[in-house]
């Protein structure tokens, strides 16, 4: 979504004041950085921001990657949090930010697993590894800034039924009673619609109940749909093209890899469940056709009734060279991960060395 040129002066002329030595510079580099054609993300904006600063002092150079990674951190961090159920968020809340408590067996596990998913997110545009304590820092952040300040009614009265003392209702006039009760309620409201937004943003749009397709595993789905066909949506041209189209058609930032001895010849939908699934068509070079579906963790976790997908495959491509090979009468399956995308290729070839043939 493009963000408001507004808040895009703001933020890169905020960044610009860690690498000026006053402000008349900052406008200068904010000046740079959005001559034309402009900007049209913050990602974009501070990338070309730290260009121009490559030049500069090292230090202040260094204090800007800083910002960007902490930035990048925060935001990865606040979509995996929303992306979870919510007695598992408040489990990741206890396990990184428990005061001295000692934490639980399901704590240090969802602590652990947390870690990996932010991990893996990272690695996807920041290479390195992220520490708990980074971890940490920035879920106290996502927490505090998102968190609204406690309403002084409510305040009020948890003060006066600690202290033993009902609120005494002859002076308080009705009126200024409901005005309180009106703004406690707003606030709930409020607190409530930003957890939803959060989780919403940060996740998969729910998808109807899909009569008669929960039952059915997901990978016999897909091999059905490869018989069937999709919807085209993309012909020809390189994978980074595709890679595009994938982020404006189905809102998915996942690598389109490229195929030793084949080519890309199309990138279509197929709808599994009420759900759009990216699809991806290679020519091989002996005249076969190999089909390869792109599943991200998360969509999986979101809708886990509709799209089941076997645990014990999932437990073997989580290694880093984890790979499913299943051979069949019609087509044979290849399924592998590429950090936190999930690949399912239908071949007629040679199901046992298509894996090293692809690349990213």
């Amino acid at each position: 979504m493009k963000q408001d040129p507004e808040d895009l002066v703001q933020i890169t002329y905020t960044a610009a004041q860690l690498v000026a030595d006053d402000l008349d510079e900052a406008a200068r580099l904010v000046e740079r950085v959005f001559a034309l054609p402009a900007p049209s993300t913050s990602e974009e904006a501070l990338q070309r921001l730290s260009n121009l600063a490559a030049g500069m002092n090292a230090r202040r150079t260094g204090l800007l990657a800083d910002r960007l990674q902490r930035e990048h951190l925060d935001s990865v961090v606040q979509r995996a949090l929303a992306a979870l159920p919510a007695e598992r968020r408040l489990l990741v809340y206890r396990a990184f930010l428990g005061a001295g408590v000692p934490a639980t067996d399901g704590e240090r596990s969802e602590r652990t697993v947390f870690l990996y998913a932010v991990q893996r997110r990272m690695d996807t545009s920041m290479p390195g590894q992220t520490s708990a304590e980074q971890v940490s820092d920035a879920l106290r952040r996502a927490i505090s800034g998102a968190a609204l300040r406690v309403p002084e009614e409510l305040r009020d009265a948890i003060e006066a039924r600690r202290d033993g003392e009902p609120p005494d209702q002859e002076h308080v006039p009705a009126a200024t009673s409901r005005r309180a009760a009106v703004r406690f309620a707003m606030a709930v409201a409020v607190i409530v619609a930003a957890s939803f937004l959060g989780m919403w943003l940060g996740r998969p749009a729910p998808v109807p109940d899909a009569s008669g397709q929960e039952s059915e595993e997901l990978l016999l789905l897909l091999e059905r749909q490869v018989d069937r066909g999709g919807d085209p949506v993309f012909s020809g041209g390189s994978t980074s093209q595709a890679e595009r189209m994938l982020e404006e058609r189905f809102a998915t930032r996942a690598a389109v890899p490229e195929m030793a001895n084949g080519s890309l010849q199309q990138l279509w939908s197929a709808e599994i469940a009420r759900i759009d699934i990216p699809a991806l068509t290679y020519a091989d070079g002996d005249g076969q056709s190999v089909h390869v579906f792109i599943l991200s963790y998360n969509v999986l976790n979101a809708n886990r009734r509709v799209l089941p997908f076997p645990a014990d495959i999932l437990n073997q491509i989580a290694a880093p060279d984890g790979v499913d090979i299943h051979t069949g009468d019609t087509w044979h399956r290849v399924i592998w991960r590429h950090r936190d995308d999930i690949y399912i290729a239908f071949t007629n070839g040679d199901a046992l060395s298509l894996r090293p043939r692809f690349s990213y």
